[in-house]
């Protein structure tokens, strides 16, 4: 059976709505993930450096929503943080997804607390005090690993884009002081 014959069928709307949110007006982002879902093994040899250096070695390996993650972050809509990780780094990686979002931000209160690493759902709190007055929320993509793929959304397209990631058969969850737990 050829590879071809094992891409999944997929929700296209709920995924290009769910796209539309995460990084908005980006077609061709849309048409790679849409890619990976039908036609992994295509998809494979256009990203296959970029997939090999994140440990996906053939197109038998090529998940649709590990491709979202991985193009999301190349895109600078998403970024991937370490379950452990430091207040400096993450308060670099927060300042870069705000500009993305066009959400001006303070993030000193995280850069603050150093380069000492600590597991990273302990800044949650923090970090979403910061959001909350812009209305937005700071959400992480489960890929079932132990690092976060983290985005800050509207706060009131939070509860669409779970449910767009249901239907997709994945999660899109809040990141806070639990984030990672079962």
């Amino acid at each position: 059976m050829s590879v071809e014959a094992k891409a999944l069928p997929v929700n296209t709307e709920a995924l290009k709505k769910l796209i539309s949110i995460l990084c908005p007006g980006d077609d061709e982002l849309s048409r790679d993930i849409l890619l990976s879902a039908e036609q992994p093994e295509t998809y494979f040899k256009k990203f296959e450096d970029d997939l090999f250096q994140n440990g996906v070695e053939s197109a038998d390996d090529v998940s649709f929503w590990n491709a979202l993650a991985q193009r999301l972050e190349v895109k600078k809509c998403t970024w991937r943080v370490d379950w452990k990780d430091q207040g400096s780094n993450i308060a670099s990686i927060l300042e870069q997804l705000a500009t993305v979002r066009k959400t001006r931000a303070d993030w000193s209160s995280i850069e603050k607390l150093g380069d000492d690493y600590r597991p990273t759902s302990e800044y949650a709190q923090q970090i979403q005090k910061i959001l909350n007055p812009k209305n937005m929320t700071l959400v992480w993509l489960d890929t079932e690993s132990d690092s976060y793929v983290l985005s800050i959304v509207e706060t009131s397209k939070v509860k669409e884009l779970q449910e767009l990631a249901h239907q997709l058969s994945h999660r899109i969850l809040i990141f806070d002081k639990n984030a990672g737990d079962a």
